[in-house]
């Protein structure tokens, strides 16, 4: 009985010595083919605050862009495109809810803003880089060519992707630092407290955001 349990213990180590090997040999593989990491990110869990409580503070903001046929589905997906290349191409994971809560999951372009307007992607793509202090002779601009009313939800909707490929993008440097391809601009412990922030301060209102919205009577508003 004893030398089985030695022959027991002794495999065992065996199996983990050879899983480790391979885990090892993996990552460093992973590694290797990681590039390094030039996306921008959140530099700070202070500006997806700042971001997201605009959003929060303006439940009639939502709302309105919720009721905007000008606000498509086409259109929308050119803007998150055109975001994505402006702050260096991440996957936006959280892009679906973003669509849901722009209530554009299944609407298609009706009439209105053209998708690949390039004033409306040149405002986006300023907005992004800027993080939400773009040149207002683009909003103007915007305001002159579809109203005031589509020029604010088109701006909501774009604050609201901005948000979403920025907090891809910091995810995604948490991973290539674990790879041992770190974010040039940021540290380890700024990406963890935004990581934080958004999970367990930002990602739990989200359905009271939606609720808000879905019951807003301004988003009826036609102005």
């Amino acid at each position: 009985m004893h030398r089985k349990r030695w022959w027991l213990g002794a495999l065992g180590m065996l199996v983990g010595y050879v899983g480790y090997w391979l885990a090892s040999r993996w990552l460093a593989q992973v590694r290797a083919r990681t590039p390094p990491f030039t996306r921008q990110t959140f530099g700070n869990y202070q500006e997806l605050v700042r971001m997201f409580a605009t959003l929060w503070r303006h439940p009639e903001a939502l709302a309105q862009m919720h009721s905007n046929p000008a606000v498509s589905r086409p259109l929308t997906e050119r803007i998150v495109d055109e975001i994505r290349v402006a702050l260096g191409g991440s996957r936006l994971r959280s892009g679906q809810w973003v669509y849901r809560l722009a209530g554009v999951t299944e609407r298609q372009r009706v009439e209105g803003v053209a998708p690949d307007d390039p004033e409306v992607l040149a405002f986006a793509r300023q907005f992004a880089l800027t993080r939400g202090h773009p040149n207002p002779a683009l909003i103007d601009r915007l305001s002159a060519q579809y109203g005031a009313r589509t020029a604010r939800d088109l701006t909501t909707f774009v604050r609201l992707a901005t948000l979403g490929v920025l907090m891809g993008n910091t995810l995604d440097a948490v991973i290539s630092r674990l790879l041992g391809h770190p974010a040039p601009n940021t540290t380890t412990g700024q990406e963890i407290g935004t990581l934080a922030t958004f999970f367990l301060g930002v990602v739990p209102l989200v359905p009271l955001m939606f609720l808000r919205m879905r019951i807003n009577p301004a988003g009826s508003a036609a102005s």
